[in-house]
């Protein structure tokens, strides 16, 4: 099967049978254009606020043209205009999507009309269309269009033979323009009301439209989901003949039987509001709040942190050293470096594992999560608000059922057996092209995660995906931007990123030795969570280890101040590097909190708007377009000249990324916190390699812009 835009709405919708979208998803991801285009997809369709299509445009398409598109019937000429004009039009483009989303969810899922209801409708006509179990004429429909007529509709004479193919076909395909028209006018209607925020999506991607190809492929199905029950229309009867008499019939049973008396006209029904197309993934119900213990932390010798699911985010307090009981809706933290097991009252396990740069390369540190008290039929059921966990059953020869939760998605994992166990991966990142918006109203950060069976035996199920029975090592992969969820990817050996111990290096030691040293000042004092990670990043004589854990954790209990304070020291480089890593994962933790540093900085730290401004910009990621663009170096060189030394940290970390082979060679090592002299002579040599108006060495220009 090709990828084209036909197919891209159908995999979209979940209309594919499994092997097209395992095919479709495949090639959506080599490809190097179609991921911004779902991205784009998925951001007008909820935009608020979105026009329709004008009547006025020449390029908007009729109901009818859409109806053969989604049906497969256009031409190849009539689908290559529209599927530009779509491309280079949002509202057009959601349009398209919408229609083919709701008739997705109308096709899936057959009407279901109340005895009441369907009563009603026969009272509001009048002749043979009023008799409930009226047998529609099996006679040949007379052709009721003059020959001119004809001529100026484009409709084709069909022969006596042929009159009932060619009725029955027409009728589809009216059938489907009304029903495109009404889910146009509900699509209008849902796109209109409040969303939640969303940036604009991209320009129109012309450029996409060649790699998605021609809609006009053979092998394209454009709905492809289960069909309703054939119904059978009353055809309508020639004037000059009279009414035929209904045909007797078997009498068959009613939901409600109509008495053949006459009755007092009903007056018209109001009519009623389309209801809004239901998601895909459809909801699951929210998670008990009560408070009940539970299950147990196994893991004395380690650093738990717990507090209370409504309170504040640093009101962390460490969980007792003995056996400490945990309760459902606190929330559990593992700080980076440590790991904590929770033993669950029905036998499920949940280890909790704090990650450190050198252990394993994922943007993951702390851990975190919300227990719930588990719905009837589960075993248990916690959010996954950061970090990674291992989920195992210690249970011999039982299956167990959890329910995972990330953002508003809930997976039900089902191990199999005590052999099986799961890696949860949640990475939160700003998502690639995102802006931060000063004034808040910013799109929100990029939520993934992973899920790999490590050993034994699993069953999974997101939505109406389900996957009742997977085997190790497999991999599932989901986010909240781009695909929704990938099909299980079946691997030759486990991924050794899955590894629960870190590798043995001199680095890792030195990690054990500075978490052995953080609990054991944990065990002399509870008083203040965060005192003992600020000594271990300000005090006298620190180790490397140190403060970059202790930078980790004070990212994990919110004290972002003290962080962004650690990017402003002169006197270690790896301090500030670190501290990088750490306020970047820290804010792209939650939406709002970009806007909260923004005004932590201006309010706190001596930095005025514009620098404010630009170092949480600094937070985000380069895309590809501005990598190729040379007045992204030459501010980059504008910023590493800042007064700021966080400025020039975050500056260099970029450039660093964007040019790594340079920073191999001692001539381009810049030390924010070097002396101005020697700040200017490293910042020289950088200007040297990438002139002004160029690029550095192996970055190719960016493609021109499409002629508009």
């Amino acid at each position: 099967m090709r990828l084209t835009l036909r197919t891209l709405l159908a995999y979209l919708d979940d209309t594919l049978d499994p092997r097209d979208s395992k095919t479709i998803g495949r090639k959506i991801t080599e490809s190097e254009d179609v991921p911004e285009l779902v991205e784009r997809i998925r951001k007008i369709t909820r935009r608020r606020g979105l026009a329709s299509p004008s009547l006025n445009d020449p390029n908007a398409a009729d109901p009818n043209t859409i109806a053969e598109y989604l049906d497969n019937e256009l031409n190849a000429a009539d689908v290559q205009r529209l599927e530009e004009a779509a491309l280079a039009s949002d509202s057009q483009l959601a349009e398209l999507a919408a229609c083919h989303q709701i008739l997705s969810l109308v096709l899936s899922e057959p009407a279901r009309v109340p005895p009441t209801a369907n009563a009603r409708m026969y009272l509001l006509v009048s002749g043979a269309a009023s008799i409930p179990n009226r047998v529609p004429s099996t006679k040949p429909v007379v052709a009721s269009l003059d020959a001119k007529t004809e001529a100026q509709s484009g409709a084709v004479p069909v022969s006596d033979a042929a009159g009932d193919d060619a009725t029955s076909t027409n009728g589809v395909r009216l059938l489907i323009a009304a029903a495109v028209l009404l889910v146009v006018l509900s699509s209008v209607l849902a796109l209109a009301l409040p969303r939640p925020n969303s940036t604009l999506g991209p320009d129109p991607l012309r450029a996409a439209l060649a790699k998605v190809g021609s809609a006009s492929e053979p092998t394209v199905v454009a709905m492809n989901t289960p069909k309703p029950e054939p119904k059978i229309e009353p055809k309508p009867e020639p004037k000059a003949e009279p009414m035929p008499m209904p045909m007797p019939v078997e009498p068959t049973p009613t939901p409600m039987p109509m008495p053949m008396v006459p009755v007092e006209p009903m007056p018209m029904p109001m009519p009623m509001p389309m209801p809004m197309p239901k998601p895909l993934v459809p909801p699951v119900e929210k998670p008990n709040v009560a408070r009940v213990e539970i299950g147990t932390a196994r893991n004395p010798d380690s650093v738990l942190f717990v507090r209370p699911g409504e309170s504040k985010v640093g009101d962390w307090a460490k969980a007792p050293k003995a056996v400490p009981t945990i309760f459902s809706n606190d929330i559990l933290m593992s700080l980076p470096g440590f790991s904590n097991e929770v033993l669950l009252r029905n036998g499920v396990k949940v280890t909790l594992f704090g990650n450190v740069p050198g252990w394993v390369e994922l943007p993951i540190f702390d851990s975190t999560v919300q227990f719930h008290v588990p719905p009837q039929g589960f075993d248990a059921d916690f959010t996954l608000r950061s970090g990674r966990v291992f989920l195992s059953s210690t249970t011999p020869m039982k299956s167990q059922k959890v329910r995972v939760r990330v953002l508003d998605v809930a997976w039900d994992i089902t191990l199999a057996d005590e052999k099986t166990e799961i890696v949860l991966d949640r990475v939160q990142v700003f998502a690639l092209g995102a802006k931060f918006a000063p004034a808040g109203g910013g799109e929100s950060p990029q939520t993934e995660l992973s899920i790999g069976i490590a050993t034994g035996e699993a069953g999974i199920k997101v939505g109406t995906r389900d996957n009742p029975k997977l085997l190790a090592p497999t991999i599932l992969v989901w986010d909240n931007k781009g695909l929704g969820v990938t099909e299980p990817r079946k691997l030759d050996q486990p991924s050794p990123l899955w590894a629960k111990t870190p590798p043995a290096s001199p680095w890792t030691t030195a990690v054990q030795t500075t978490m052995t040293g953080l609990a054991k000042k944990y065990a002399m004092s509870n008083d203040n969570p965060s005192l003992p990670l600020t000594e271990m990043v300000f005090g006298e004589r620190t180790t490397e280890s140190q403060r970059i854990c202790g930078l980790l954790g004070l990212q994990a209990t919110g004290e972002i101040s003290q962080v962004a304070s650690a990017l402003r020291s002169d006197q270690y480089p790896d301090m500030r590097f670190y501290g990088v890593l750490a306020i970047r994962h820290w804010a792209a933790g939650e939406a709002s909190r970009e806007r909260e540093l923004y005004q932590l900085l201006v309010e706190k730290r001596g930095y005025n708007a514009d620098q404010a401004r630009d170092f949480v910009s600094l937070l985000h990621d380069f895309t590809e377009s501005e990598a190729s663009n040379p007045a992204t170096y030459a501010r980059i060189f504008e910023l590493m000249a800042s007064d700021q030394i966080a400025l020039r940290e975050l500056a260099f970390f970029h450039l660093r990324n964007l040019d790594p082979d340079a920073i191999r060679e001692q001539q381009f090592q810049f030390d924010a916190g070097a002396p101005d002299d020697y700040r200017s002579k490293i910042l020289a040599n950088w200007q040297r390699r990438i002139p002004d108006g160029k690029l550095p060495p192996g970055i190719r220009p960016a493609a021109p812009a499409p002629m508009k």
